[in-house]
Order: structure tokens, then C-alpha cells, then sequence
């Protein structure tokens, strides 16, 4: 009887290290993002973290109504026809250079699912905030098998005014690396010294 259970124990054990080692990125290290939100209009600032995603569940415990609340819709957004690199610019959706976006680095992603996780990033509001580096990545958005990180390569803490800056990033990855194809993975640099990866992951 112990034998099967230890057998049990080291295979969960193995499976664990498995998915830790499929989420992290290579030569960076792994912190998880702290946000600064409200689970109501008028509430106090609360510090969560985790993903969007978990970060969301964590703020509908306090606030069952926190959707309602400030008039986040359920409906998945539909995709946005990708613009011309000039035209991201132009409407400056995204502030990155996409001369410095690397694309195909990771596992590819449906682009149909890119949208959820934009969604999510914006539904959130709030302000994130990450660990010093550098290299130092937090996973912000895990869901339809499409991860976000967001990474740090400047030496101090950094914190932004909003996951509009991320979702940018998330932009001008998908206008860069998907083209035609109905797949695509990349990595997005800011010029402060930070940067986005979107990839497949099994979340």
C-alpha cells in the first residue's frame, strides 16, 4: 500500500516540476505580478496576485457583483482585423518599436484566443507592478491555452499606470508575428527596459 502511494506521490511530484518547468522562460526568473485594483467603485485599493484571470476570482469572493459593478461585459470581444504596422503607430495603440518585436521564439498561440486574454488584462483595471530584475517575468494572463508574460529587465521595482501598456505589447506582437497565419508566439521590447511574450501554455 505505501508502495502505491509513494509511486502517487512522485508521479504528482514530477508532474508539478513538469509545469513548472514548461511555464518558466529561458534565462529569466519567475516572479508572481502583484495588481493594485478595486473590488468596488468607491472601495479601498486592495493588492492581489496571481494572474488576471485569478486575480479576478479573487476580487468577485469580496465582490460577487464586481462585473456589474463597473460594467465589465461577459461576451467574448471579437477580433480586431489586424492593422498595418503604420497604422498601430498612427492610432498610437502601442508605444513599442515594432522594429524590436521577436517573433516565433515560443510556441505558437490561436490567434483567435489572443482577444480573451487582451479582454481580461483590460477588464482587470488597476495598476501592476513586478519585481526587480533584471530578467525577471511574471505570468499576467493564463487562459485558452495563451499566456502573457510581463518581464522586467531593469534592475528596480517597476510599476505602470495601467495593463494598457501590456496589452500594447500583446499588439504589437500579434501585428508583427501573425500576419496570415492562424498561429503566432513572440516577444515585445519597451524601450524603459521591459518587455511582453505571448506563447501557447497549457492553462
Amino acid at each position: 500500500m505505501y508502495t502505491g502511494y509513494f509511486a502517487l506521490l512522485m508521479a504528482a511530484l514530477m508532474a508539478i516540476l513538469t509545469v513548472a518547468t514548461e511555464s518558466s522562460i529561458p534565462g529569466y526568473d519567475v516572479f508572481v505580478p502583484e495588481w493594485e485594483v478595486r473590488a468596488h467603485p468607491s472601495g479601498d485599493a486592495l493588492r492581489l496576485n496571481g494572474t488576471a484571470e485569478e486575480v479576478i476570482q479573487q476580487i468577485e469572493k469580496i465582490n460577487p457583483d464586481y462585473k456589474r459593478s463597473f460594467n465589465i461585459d461577459d461576451l467574448p470581444e471579437q477580433e480586431e482585423d489586424i492593422k498595418s504596422p503604420h497604422e498601430l503607430q498612427s492610432r498610437a495603440v502601442t508605444t513599442f518599436p515594432l522594429d524590436r518585436v521577436t517573433c516565433d521564439n515560443f510556441e505558437p498561440v490561436k490567434s483567435s484566443e489572443v482577444m480573451s486574454a487582451v479582454r481580461y488584462l483590460n477588464d482587470i483595471g488597476g495598476r501592476p507592478k513586478n519585481g526587480g530584475g533584471p530578467a525577471n517575468c511574471g505570468r499576467v494572463s493564463c487562459g485558452y491555452k495563451v499566456a502573457v508574460w510581463w518581464c522586467n529587465d531593469g534592475a528596480q521595482t517597476r510599476e505602470l499606470s495601467g495593463f494598457s501598456s501590456i496589452t500594447a505589447g500583446i499588439y504589437a506582437i500579434q501585428t508583427m508575428c501573425q500576419q496570415t497565419r492562424p498561429k503566432f508566439a513572440g516577444q515585445a521590447f519597451h524601450p524603459d527596459n521591459w518587455n511582453v511574450i505571448v506563447r501557447w501554455e497549457d492553462c
